[in-house]
Formats: structure tokens, sequence, C-alpha cells
């Protein structure tokens, strides 16, 4: 349920979301090496479409931790591998790889009820990730990078937008005080290569 009350734009909605399914296999018979395979998948078990009042009812992707209602199919498979260099530090090394499935969304179409749909197909995503975590009595420091790069995201089957090359620094310092009290500070880094949009009246993104 998600509801908000901007003047002139208060809107409210009442539905199923997507549903998320995660497993993880991890094999244990290397000497040296742990690798895991992991998938995770997004069903369009909720609405991607909103029309009249109700397409105001998604709030700020910064502000809530669901700020959509459904998609398509998402199905994203990892594979990596845990190497532990010594008792204290662990690196981590992995590669994903996110199939977004095409959906239906409602578009302006000059009213206020946004009553038209159209097709949207979100970009395709690849990453790939390293980490490394050193334990020190009951101190814990964890530094990483990732790297992520997409594919165009389709309108009605054509060339809308392309999200930039991205560059992910993150790290972590943790405290353990007991067995269930801890202090985590935590922080990243994002840097971003220049979007591709369509310019007006053009066909392919620049």
């Amino acid at each position: 349920f998600s509801k908000q009350s901007t003047p002139g734009a208060a809107g409210s909605v009442n539905t199923l979301t997507d549903t998320t399914l995660q497993s993880t296999i991890t094999y244990l018979g290397i000497d040296g090496v742990i690798p895991f395979v992991s998938m995770n998948i997004n069903a369009p078990t909720g609405t991607a479409a909103l029309y009249r009042t109700a397409r105001f009812a998604p709030m700020d992707a910064d502000l809530v931790d669901l700020s959509n209602f459904g998609e398509g199919w998402n199905i994203g498979p990892t594979i990596g591998a845990n190497i532990p260099i010594n008792d204290d530090l662990m690196l981590t090394l992995g590669a994903g790889y996110t199939y977004r499935g095409e959906f239906t969304r409602e578009t302006d179409d000059g009213t206020s009820a946004f009553a038209t749909k159209q097709k949207m197909k979100a970009g395709n995503n690849i990453s790939l990730n390293a980490s490394a975590s050193y334990q020190l009595d009951t101190w814990t420091f964890m530094l990483g990078a990732s790297y992520a790069t997409e594919s165009k995201t389709y309108i009605d089957g054509a060339e809308n937008f392309r999200a930039g090359d991205r560059y992910t620094i993150l790290g972590s310092i943790t405290q353990t005080w007991s067995n269930t009290w801890a202090t985590v500070l935590s922080g990243n880094a994002i840097f971003s290569n220049k979007n591709e949009t369509l310019p007006l009246g053009g066909s392919s993104v620049i």
C-alpha cells in the first residue's frame, strides 16, 4: 500500500508487488578456493502500469525501499569464488548478468488518466566485482570495487536510453562488541560515464 498527498498530484495504490526469489550454491570441496553460483529472479506478480491518480502513488527511491510495484521478468545469475589467503584475509571475485524482460507500463497520452500503454524493455546488465575482507581481533575491514555496463533500453521497440558505465568503490569497518551487538561504518563512491538519450526527432540514442 502506498499513498502520498502532494497538492495537485495525490494518489494511492494497493496491490501485490513483484515476487523476488534468491538461491545460492556454495561448493566446499576445493582447498584454497570456495566457488559459488547464485540466482536472483524477479517474477512479475505485481502491477507495472498505474492509471489515473494511482500513477502519483510511487515514491522517491531515495526515501523508500520499494519505489515501483512491478516490472517484467528479471533473471540474474552470478558466479564467483571466495579465496582465503590466510586465516584473516579473504578475497572475493564475482561476475553477474541480469536479463530484464519486457513489460507494459502507462504513458502520457495527453490526458490526466495516462490511459494508454507502452512496451518497456529495460537494458540488460553485466557486472564484475572484487573485494577483500580482513579480520583483526574484533575488527573487520572490507574494501571492494565493481564495474557495471548496461545495454540499451527500448520503448515500443525503439531505442530510448542507455545508462553510462558505472564504477563503484566501497568499504566498511565493523567493530563486533558481542554476539548480538556490532557497530558498522560504511561508505561508497559511484562514478558514471555519460548516459545516452534519444534526441528530439532522432531514431537512435546519442
